[in-house]
């Protein structure tokens, strides 16, 4: 089966327990604000973030579109730059966007958490996240870096 990807990270696991970009540098994949998340902040017990309509975090923020069953995963930089208001709970809705967010629908993000959750188990050396044609988040595990930039090539 082929797949098509419109979007993708490379991962590779890291001595923290957690998959990290396989290059120290800033991707301009919004993305990576989901792998933020993922590697930090996540609690699978945490069951609130499906009903909380803005859940912070240590550096990360997730605004839930509580209407249309969607989450919207960011960087809090408010966190980082004082001079930085953070948004009220009643701004967050104008604030989020493509730009500054991770759109992910609730049912995918179940999917995606246990997929990665599964892949930390057992994890293999390098990762794929990707967003395909239908704007699905999924993730695939590689044993070698020639086999994930195959796939992705192909």
């Amino acid at each position: 089966m082929k797949v098509y990807m419109k979007d993708y990270i490379l991962l590779r696991w890291s001595r923290f327990n957690y998959y990290r970009h396989i290059n120290d540098y800033v991707s301009v994949s919004n993305l990576r604000f989901l792998i933020n998340f993922f590697s930090g902040d996540y609690r699978s017990e945490d069951k609130d973030l499906f009903i909380r309509i803005v859940s912070y975090y240590d550096a990360n923020f997730v605004y839930n579109d509580l209407k249309n069953k969607i989450f919207y995963i960011g960087c809090s930089e408010w966190e980082l730059d004082e001079e930085i208001d953070a948004p009220s709970g009643e701004e967050f809705s104008v604030y989020v966007n493509e730009g500054n967010t991770c759109k992910i629908t609730h049912h995918n993000f179940i999917q995606l958490s246990d997929k990665l959750m599964n892949m930390k188990k057992n994890p293999t050396p390098f990762a794929l996240i990707y967003r395909d044609d239908n704007d699905l988040v999924d993730c695939k595990g590689f044993q070698t870096q020639e086999e994930m930039q195959l796939f992705v090539n192909n």
